[in-house]
């Protein structure tokens, strides 16, 4: 008639406080989610390093170094923009949206 079991009206204890753990709930829409934010904040923090350090390659041709010079400058300019801008987007994603599960 109330809709609970027989053994949580003999009993002197709720039926949840046997198996109360310490933490926080989360769901499994939530960790995949959070999962899949750390993947594509890794692919973009390595696409920004990867710019960085390829960039390199275009001041190694010192015989064409008037020709690759906006390129080596460009390549660096476009990857330390992507690390910046990552860092910036991720910092307000985790206040917002992860801010318990980002320990």
């Amino acid at each position: 008639m109330f809709g609970v079991t027989l053994d949580y009206l003999l009993k002197s204890e709720g039926p949840d406080e046997n198996n109360k753990e310490n933490g926080y709930y989360v769901s499994r829409e939530t960790i995949d989610g959070f999962l899949s934010h750390k993947r594509h904040l890794a692919k973009n923090i390595a696409i920004g390093v990867g710019l960085v350090i390829s960039s390199d390659i275009f001041g190694c041709f010192s015989g064409y170094m008037q020709l690759l010079r906006p390129l080596y400058w460009g390549t660096m300019a476009i990857g330390i923009a992507v690390l910046v801008w990552t860092f910036f987007s991720t910092e307000a994603l985790q206040r917002n949206q992860f801010k318990y599960l980002a320990v």
